[in-house]
């Protein structure tokens, strides 16, 4: 099974990385441009990487198939968030 993961540069994301390579799923991260460079998880290899930032104002399209999408992305700094983790989630429907 192929699973879109967001979040996968932070704690919630890593650890359902973890759990779900475990479990043999093919995971196809989506990560911020400025995150990319500093990614790597070395317990599991991804055939492939979505570079976005999910707050961006630009439509993306995602290019390979996936029978799901775990959303673990999030602006956990609470007198900041404003609707910045509605518009992550709505980018992605």
């Amino acid at each position: 099974m192929k699973v879109i993961l967001t979040g996968i540069t932070g704690s919630l994301g890593y650890e359902v990385a973890l759990n779900l390579n475990k479990r043999g799923f093919t995971i196809i991260p989506i990560v911020r441009l400025g995150k990319s460079k500093r990614f790597k998880i070395n317990k599991i290899s991804f055939g492939e990487v979505i570079n976005n930032d999910l707050m961006a104002d630009d439509e993306f399209e995602i290019n390979s198939s996936a029978d799901c999408i775990v959303h673990c992305a999030g602006n956990i700094h609470f007198h900041n968030t404003g609707n910045s983790n509605e518009k992550m989630t709505e980018k992605l429907i």
